[in-house]
């Protein structure tokens, strides 16, 4: 692959060049919203949230943490139940302040959600690889450099979390987790091909443990009023397509540079219903220009921005 000599980043404290907007740290999110539109990843980068919780993310974060944690148990030789009942204890004291009126994704039925898959799972085959320090491959934080940047003096950097790595019929994989509503058809699948965070994932998988990482085994939840359905598919990556996919956010990266250098966010007005229909569509991005800073301020919170670098912000 057309990557640079691996070597290990020290973090920092901030994204950004010292003295500058320019950010040089950009994980899945910050890269998905780029690609997406300008204007979504500029309001982004200067901390506009909606006034209310994000139910979804709220969901998936703590779905997420609870088979981490259960893997974790497991991997330092705690039987099931064991490992189950501890789990779900640590679930309900951290949602004790999850108010949902979502019919779909609520306390309950996260809950059942995380009981089932682990009950489907106990048993799994897609075992947790264990690295050569003895832990297990859970909960990994990764940072490398490309061989450019926005400055000569400063790379850009990829960043993230990855979930676990297992092996699974012989082979290794990225494992990740998705929970959605709708139906685990061909339909939902193809979405991650191509996709930015299953191309990323495996291609910090190879550098983080330098091993033939095949790319992402993806455990999906249907998570409906009254069951959850479960699904599981590899998504493959071959180096060709990584170096492609490297190739191409040189050109998104380099478009970024060209947004900061002319303080210019074009909107992607064709992007604006994807993804369930941005955030800022409904109460910005439809008014007039010279109204869209007070709606901004009206509708939205300002807060801390999303830090990809740091490593307790990953969850």
């Amino acid at each position: 692959m057309s990557t640079v000599e691996i070597e290990v980043v020290e973090e920092v404290v901030s994204p950004y060049i010292p003295g500058t907007n320019i950010q040089f740290a950009w994980d899945a999110t910050s890269i998905e919203q780029l690609k997406r539109c300008a204007t979504l990843r500029n309001y982004n980068a200067q901390g506009w949230r909606p006034k209310a919780e994000n139910i979804h993310l709220r969901f998936g974060s703590e779905y997420h943490r609870s088979l981490q944690d259960y893997e974790i148990l497991r991997a330092e030789g705690f039987d099931h139940r064991d490992c189950l009942l501890d789990v779900i204890r640590s679930l309900l004291f951290r949602i004790q302040d999850f108010e949902s009126d979502n019919p779909n994704k609520n306390r309950e039925t996260l809950v059942r959600t995380v009981i089932w898959y682990l009950e489907k799972h106990k048993d799994d085959p897609a075992k947790t690889w264990i690295m050569t320090s003895g832990k297990p491959a859970v909960e990994i934080n990764f940072n490398f450099p490309l061989d450019y940047g926005p400055t000569p003096d400063q790379p850009y950097v990829l960043c993230g979390k990855l979930d676990r790595v297992c092996i699974f019929n012989g082979d290794l994989f990225i494992n990740d987790h998705k929970t959605t509503k709708y139906g685990l058809t061909e339909w939902y699948w193809k979405q991650f091909n191509p996709n930015t965070q299953m191309s990323l994932y495996t291609l910090a998988g190879k550098i983080v443990f330098k091993a033939p990482i095949k790319g992402v085994l993806v455990d999906a939840a249907q998570v409906l009023v009254g069951g959850t359905n479960f699904d599981r598919h590899i998504e493959y990556r071959t180096e060709e397509q990584l170096d492609e996919w490297l190739a191409d956010l040189k050109y998104h990266l380099r478009f970024y540079e060209a947004c900061v250098a002319n303080d210019y966010w074009p909107h992607n007005d064709s992007a604006c219903d994807k993804y369930g229909g941005c955030a800022f569509r409904d109460y910005v991005c439809s008014k007039s220009p010279q109204v869209r800073d007070k709606m901004l301020k009206s509708n939205f919170v300002q807060e801390e921005p999303w830090n990809p670098l740091r490593t307790d912000s990953l969850d």
